[in-house]
């Protein structure tokens, strides 16, 4: 019913793309590797120009705090080479073509760093933007655009806690820039206990939990925390810039500075225990002309194991009543509250006014912490008169 020649027609088109297809297709992909190195164009044996940043990025992030040195592939040899403010190039190893871009003071912000190659009547160029940002903490504030508060008064590098594990956390605002290109590390009287890279850690982290102990024998001074930036990622120590540092004077000087507060070691909070009265009744001796407590531990207050705490007591009324309350120390953090008379005649004289009143004494224990003060009410009661 149909002729034959059309079928022969359409083979004949088969055929032909059976042989063109294969060949366009090795074409297409052998071509597809090529696009992706354009980072690092292939280098022409007859004079064409090629100019390149090594970089994998279209943005190179960066802080103002160090130079900025990136690689380049710019040639070919006798080809004109030129590179375009705020940067500036310097050789390598011209042999292979290879160049390095160097941005002295990188200004915070983004703006465009470009390289450009003329050779055989034609030009070759590359650019990147490159964006700087200045180092900060996230709990700055600021005013009109200008820093008032640089945030390390609230760092928790600069407070260590006696028993705890001290957390040497850093909280940077720097977007982009990756955690791994920072290091912190910790000494305590001057041996290392940490040093890793990142800024955030916490204190179930097996690799600094006992390290990271404060101990009771630890000063201010004997814990220094230092963080730093490290350019690109290097792990040449030479080339770190130190960002902060909890102990002021160091040097180099820290691109973050300290403000007003400094490193301090605390005692744990701790409660009274339960034991700890809040009340005592105090019958006189008529011979010795005193009275005094069972024993006190005071040690809970500040520290039981700051061997600096002193204890001391508080009376406003005592006076009035000729009464001389004091602390005799048992060793421990132990004490027996001691009272006596400054005249005992004076005293007879106020029993009336001593008659079921409650004289408040404020028992005080101060160490490296600071302060703490609890509160008793004093009863006293006088032998019957002679």
């Amino acid at each position: 019913m149909f002729p034959a020649y059309p079928m022969r027609r359409r083979h004949g088109r088969a055929a032909l793309f059976a042989l063109v297809l294969p060949p366009v297709l090795v074409l297409l992909f052998a071509a597809a590797p090529l696009a992706a190195q354009h980072h690092r164009p292939a280098r022409s044996a007859r004079g064409a120009p090629f100019a390149a940043f090594l970089s994998p990025h279209d943005t190179i992030r960066w802080l103002d705090a160090a130079p900025l040195s990136v690689r380049m592939l710019i040639g070919p040899r006798a080809a004109l080479k030129a590179c375009f403010a705020p940067m500036r190039m310097i050789a390598f190893d011209e042999a292979d073509n290879m160049y390095v871009g160097i941005v002295d003071r990188p200004e915070t912000g983004d703006s465009p760093i470009r390289i450009k190659a003329v050779a055989a009547g034609t030009v070759a160029e590359d650019e990147r933007i490159l964006s700087v940002y200045h180092p900060l903490l996230c709990g700055a504030r600021f005013k009109d655009g200008s820093v008032i508060d640089n945030g390390t008064d609230r760092w928790p590098a600069l407070r260590g806690v006696i028993g705890q594990v001290y957390d040497p956390s850093t909280q940077l605002y720097t977007p982009y820039i990756a955690d791994a290109d920072y290091q912190t590390v910790v000494t305590f009287k001057g041996a290392e206990v940490l040093n890793r890279a990142g800024t955030m850690f916490t204190p179930s982290d097996p690799h600094g939990r006992s390290p990271l102990t404060i101990t009771s024998d630890l000063r201010p001074e004997d814990v220094v925390t230092k963080v730093y930036w490290k350019p690109g990622g290097t792990e040449e120590r030479s080339r770190w810039v130190l960002l902060l540092c909890n102990q002021p004077g160091v040097t180099p000087q820290p691109v973050i500075p300290l403000e007003t507060r400094r490193m301090s070691i605390e005692a744990p909070p701790v409660q009274a225990p339960a034991e700890m009265p809040s009340a005592f009744v105090l019958s006189f001796n008529a011979t010795t002309r005193t009275c005094s407590t069972p024993p006190l531990n005071l040690s809970w207050m500040v520290d039981a194991h700051d061997s600096t705490a002193t204890a001391s007591i508080q009376c406003a009324e005592c006076a009035a009543f000729q009464l001389k309350p004091q602390l005799i120390p048992l060793g421990g953090g132990r004490y027996r509250l001691s009272v006596g008379a400054s005249d005992y005649d004076l005293l007879e004289n106020s029993r009336t006014r001593l008659s079921d009143k409650s004289i408040e004494l404020g028992l005080v224990m101060s160490g490296r912490s600071g302060a703490r003060t609890h509160t008793i009410r004093l009863y006293v009661a006088l032998p019957e008169s002679q």
